[in-house]
């Protein structure tokens, strides 16, 4: 199966490359190719390696192009190019152009493509330790999650996934504490009893709604509006802004704020073709995706809040909870994911720690 996704991601890159050589007349660059032609003058001078040696980066995103994610993915491309002097080249594709996240991270780790954006939901399949991040309620507030984002906690998990699974997870920011979008006007625990709601690929996400007594539903994002319109599931849970920007107000009208979870979101590069890097191309990689964590750890609190009107302003009404009923259902679950995790009590006891 495994290769079957592979193969077909590779042949959708190169139809996309083969399409877009042809519309300009040149021959479009491989995917994640070095080009080592000999040095120049003019290449000396615009600052790139004197070798004359390029580089081209494939970025995927299975976001819209309309969401939050898109400025990250946009950002890094123009501040890479701009900073490299055009020797490293970064190919954005989004919209789920060539696969859905799962795709995109087997990718990377394959090396069919070089990069993609990904959240902890699904890269804690490659290192649950990643899972004690997304634990029901652990973090009090935006200002105790983004800490704990920046601190060694998270950069030993970061270590452990490049020695491990050889994928480099660049900077992370948060995609937004999560509520549930459904037709139900669940106000308490017990509203959620027997409810139907989607959920991501994502262990402890399901055993968070199952906590709450409802079943949990694993859907493919780009499938879950029709699942919806169509009642296989009443509703599901994501950050106000992905809610927002894929119109799932137009199939469900009730937004319960339980804000439970966090997904951190990062992009994931091959560390393989990282270390092919310069040192000085790797340096400026690092350093730009610290500055958009930064600005998005920044922003989020606003693009939550901003979503959340929107929402209202298309009908959606708007249902506030007793987040320590939520807590005090949810918290037993946690065991289960210290248990799995090396140290892993640890971790949950240093996270909350964090000042």
């Amino acid at each position: 199966m495994k290769k079957k996704k592979v193969f077909l991601q590779m042949l959708s890159l190169l139809l996309v490359v083969l399409l877009a050589g042809c519309s300009n007349g040149t021959k479009a660059p491989d995917a994640g190719t070095t080009d080592k032609s000999p040095a120049t003058d003019a290449s000396a001078d615009s600052g790139t390696p004197a070798s004359g040696d390029t580089y081209t980066i494939t970025l995927s995103s299975h976001q819209s192009s309309s969401s939050v994610h898109h400025w990250t993915c946009a950002e890094f491309k123009s501040r890479v190019e701009e900073r490299t002097n055009g020797a490293v080249t970064v190919n954005l594709f989004e919209d789920g152009q060539l696969g859905n996240e799962r795709d995109n991270i087997e990718g990377v780790q394959m090396g069919s493509i070089q990069m993609c954006l990904a959240d902890t939901g699904y890269v804690a399949n490659l290192v649950n330790d990643y899972n004690i991040l997304q634990l029901p309620f652990i973090f009090r507030d935006y200002g105790h999650l983004n800490k704990v984002l920046n601190s060694e906690i998270v950069a030993a998990m970061n270590q452990k996934m490049i020695d491990e699974r050889g994928i480099r997870a660049l900077s992370w920011y948060p995609d937004g504490l999560r509520d549930f979008l459904m037709n139900t006007p669940a106000t308490d625990v017990a509203g959620f009893k027997g409810c139907k709601l989607r959920a991501m690929e994502s262990d402890v996400i399901i055993d968070c709604i199952e906590a709450l007594g409802a079943a949990a539903t694993p859907i493919a994002w780009g499938e879950v509006y029709t699942s919806i319109q169509t009642n296989v599931v009443e509703g599901l849970e994501a950050a106000p802004t992905s809610l927002y920007t894929s119109k799932f107000y137009e199939v469900a009208d009730k937004l319960v704020k339980t804000e439970h979870i966090n997904l951190g979101v990062t992009l994931l590069m091959n560390e393989k073709f990282f270390q092919t890097l310069p040192a000085e191309y790797q340096d400026i990689i690092i350093a730009v995706m610290e500055e958009i964590s930064v600005e998005q750890q920044k922003n989020t609190v606003q693009q939550m809040d901003e979503a959340v009107a929107k929402l209202e302003a298309e009908g959606v009404t708007v249902i506030e909870i007793d987040k320590e009923e939520f807590r005090a259902a949810c918290e037993p679950t946690w065991g289960k994911y210290a248990d799995a995790v090396t140290g892993g009590q640890e971790i949950i006891d240093a996270i909350l720690a964090v000042q």
